[in-house]
């Protein structure tokens, strides 16, 4: 059986641990395989627990193996996840045997680069299956996946769909290289301000906690926590870089240069929150009752945010 690693830790139990127990209760001589997909040819970074077992009154040799690292990918662990020395529930890393010379590790590109390229969800189409042909030669991994004896692979492609999430559509084009789920949020929410902008000008004032509100907030902002997806979301290839967000509070990864250093918002919802100071001259000289207005709307915008993830918040002078 196969599991996601964070099984290890759900609620405080090890229930990767328990299962282990379990089973040698049951006379299974049990291993435990951390793998990743991308070491044994598969076009993506797949972690996963393996639990193998064989019967105990097969015999002494009756012992499962860990499968041989074909391909050589980036670490030993998933981001975040530590291994103590002293366990020895895991065989991973380097415990797992190598073939003589692993091949490099197999790309996106080179699994689907031939296939039919999706773009009309772009211009925020919705998507139409109908057959269409490949664009060009199949790498040699596609081709030998595709080698089923007696099923030759058609040179039309039928399948051709794609999920309709505009809001996510949005988000990635925004998004720079390397940008994760944190930085999606803050960019959602600089897109957010800047339709509450566009209604403001329009004399639609939307107030935090309406329905027309809340209505607005799904279109533009994803439904999941700052910290459900650390390590995911991840934009790779280098694109435009992330636009500016509004001047007022800028949620940042490191510091940026102010007259004052960044401040440092501490809360119970995950990670500290990081916010410049206002952005405004000393002596508020050419400051107009519009832009206090405004400022005071995106205060109140992201001091409802805040409050709705559980967030405490609190600013000195």
């Amino acid at each position: 059986m196969e599991n996601v690693p964070g099984m290890r830790k759900m609620l405080g139990v090890d229930i990767a641990r328990r299962i282990a127990r379990e089973a040698s209760a049951l006379r299974y001589n049990i291993r435990v395989f951390l793998l990743n997909a991308a070491w044994f040819g598969g076009p993506q970074q797949r972690w996963r627990l393996f639990f193998v077992g064989l019967r105990q009154d097969l015999g002494p040799y009756a012992v499962p193996q860990p499968p041989t690292r074909t391909h050589t990918f980036g670490p030993d662990l998933p981001e975040g996840m530590t291994i103590p020395g002293d366990d020895d529930l895991i065989i991973w890393g380097s415990a797992l045997p190598y073939v003589a010379k692993p091949a490099p590790a197999v790309t996106v590109r080179e699994a689907l680069d031939d296939l039919p390229r999706q773009s009309a969800h772009l211009l925020g189409a919705k998507p139409v299956d109908e057959p269409l042909p490949l664009r060009g030669e199949p790498s040699e991994w596609a081709r030998e996946l595709r080698k089923w004896p007696g099923r030759p692979a058609p040179e039309m492609v039928t399948g051709n769909w794609y999920r309709h999430t505009p809001r996510d559509f949005r988000l990635f084009r925004e998004m720079a290289s390397g940008d994760r789920y944190p930085q999606a949020l803050a960019i959602a929410h600089r897109l957010f301000l800047a339709y509450l902008d566009e209604q403001r000008a329009k004399g639609k004032h939307l107030q935090p906690g309406s329905t027309a509100y809340e209505s607005a907030r799904r279109v533009y902002i994803p439904p999941y926590r700052n910290d459900a997806f650390d390590d995911k979301w991840g934009k790779l290839r280098p694109a435009n870089q992330r636009g500016r967000l509004p001047p007022i509070f800028r949620v940042i990864p490191t510091p940026i240069s102010t007259t004052a250093p960044p401040r440092r918002v501490p809360s119970p919802c995950g990670k500290p929150l990081v916010f410049s100071r206002f952005r405004t001259p000393s002596s508020f000289r050419g400051t107009t009752a519009t832009d206090f207005v405004r400022l005071a709307m995106q205060y109140h915008h992201f001091s409802h945010e805040l409050s709705r993830s559980g967030c405490s918040i609190s600013f000195g002078n």
